[in-house]
């Protein structure tokens, strides 16, 4: 793949102040997009917004997804073997029970479900709807669901599998009208958006007065970043434009008029998250673990992150945005 036409991107996209880098000499390791990138952190200690500098022009952004399986689960473990298969004998022996003990499992259905059974079902659009897989667990809830999405596969396989209504294209290709839907949703979907704030402005206008957005991004004050720094999966250059804390991500909700803003992280299905930073640290660092151990720290150590979140409730992998009209 040839390398992406960048603009350069100094100023801070909330505050406009300076940024210093953050992390630099970063590579795709998941996509095998070429370039090397760096990532900066907003010099203003009331802001701390992270953005790619410099990023893909809005022209070449799209090269970056050329390989990219929208919404695909990547398995990060290791083959299975002898040892895999008794560790995760305990681990499915022991989970049930750490699920209740923890309150997990509640996290988990509720992310299941991204945080809507306690709605009142209506009309909702998914923003990057992927292959639809959450879409169709939302219709099951009694909910009237349509979906978008830039991968023109995934759409069709949205529409082949469940038979959804979706759409190819951007938000603002669409054209709906005013005061429209119940709810929006999206999930791992505001970091790479260039604008954001223009996006969720069009979210504003098309909601229903009392009507709901519901996000999810990653966490970059998450513990799983502070373990894994520039191993970390949520940084994922070049198609993260831009990531956020708790209150980055509401200043541009706000921004785009939004004045009811929730949010909370949350350590559920972070084992992931864990997973995948762990074996791009092996990677690139050349250490060895075996796999015994590598299977039981990611699952361990969702707990202790959800442990963790008792004390500092902003340390969780992700950030979960409500914000109401």
């Amino acid at each position: 793949m040839s390398s992406l036409c960048t603009t350069s991107v100094p100023h801070c996209y909330l505050c406009g102040s300076q940024g210093t880098p953050l992390y630099t000499d970063l590579v795709d390791h998941l996509f095998g997009v070429e370039g090397n990138w760096q990532l900066k952190i907003c010099e203003n200690p009331e802001c701390q917004l992270v953005w790619l500098d410099p990023m893909p022009t809005l022209e070449d952004l799209p090269k970056a997804y050329q390989n990219y399986y929208t919404h695909q689960i990547v398995n990060a473990l290791p083959s299975k073997t002898i040892l895999r298969t008794v560790d995760f004998f305990a681990y499915r022996k022991f989970n049930k029970l750490l699920l209740k003990l923890t309150g997990m499992q509640k996290q988990r259905m509720q992310k299941n479900f991204f945080f809507l059974k306690e709605y009142t079902p209506g009309r909702l659009l998914d923003i990057g709807c992927g292959a639809g897989h959450l879409l169709n667990r939302i219709r099951q809830l009694g909910w009237e669901v349509e979906g978008i999405d830039f991968d023109e596969s995934a759409v069709k396989q949205a529409q082949n599998l469940y038979n959804l209504k979706a759409y190819t294209g951007d938000l603002k290709d669409i054209v709906y009208p005013s005061d429209n839907f119940d709810v929006i949703t999206l999930k791992h979907v505001i970091e790479h958006i260039p604008d954001p704030a223009e996006l969720l402005k069009e979210c504003y206008r098309i909601l229903k007065t009392g009507g709901r957005l519901i996000m999810t991004t990653p966490n970059i004050q998450s513990w799983g970043h502070q373990r894994f720094q520039q191993y970390w999966r949520g940084l994922e250059p070049p198609r993260h434009l831009f990531l956020y804390n708790c209150s980055t991500l509401a200043a541009v909700t706000k921004k785009a008029a939004f004045e009811k803003v929730h949010t909370q992280t949350t350590a559920a299905s972070s084992e992931y998250t864990f997973a995948r930073s762990m074996d791009t640290q092996r990677k690139c660092t050349g250490k060895t673990l075996n796999q015994l151990k590598f299977f039981s720290k990611t699952w361990l150590w969702e707990y202790y992150e959800n442990w963790l979140l008792r004390r500092r409730p902003t340390l969780g992998e992700e950030i979960v945005l409500v914000a109401q009209k």
